[in-house]
């Protein structure tokens, strides 16, 4: 089932997860909203959109990850177009290209 991303709860979900400012904030609503295992997988495909952005054969990426090869190739050709949402994080991560990643402070 595709996501109505122009009806009104749609709205307010974007709406109310880019109004904040701090990532304390946004971590206590995530908790509030998804599951261990919800957040687990959106960290681990976000990982794995890293690895295939660093060239990663999906062998090395599934052992990393605990993903599927499908997911992985799913992850894969939504990044092909390079104007996607993974495409967007990616680049909020490496602004310089992946050569400028640092690892966030705990």
């Amino acid at each position: 089932m595709a996501t109505n991303w122009n009806s009104i709860n749609s709205q307010r979900l974007i709406k109310v997860i880019s109004s904040f400012k701090y990532p304390d904030e946004l971590r206590l609503l995530l908790d509030d909203l998804l599951t261990e295992n919800e957040i687990s997988e959106i960290i681990r495909r976000l990982e794995a959109a890293t690895w295939l952005y660093a060239c990663a054969p999906y062998e090395a990426i599934t052992n990393i990850t605990g993903l599927s090869s499908k997911t992985i190739s799913k992850i894969s050709k939504k990044m092909i177009n390079k104007k996607g949402g993974y495409w967007l994080a990616i680049h909020k991560l490496y602004p310089r290209g992946y050569q400028s990643y640092t690892e966030p402070a705990d």
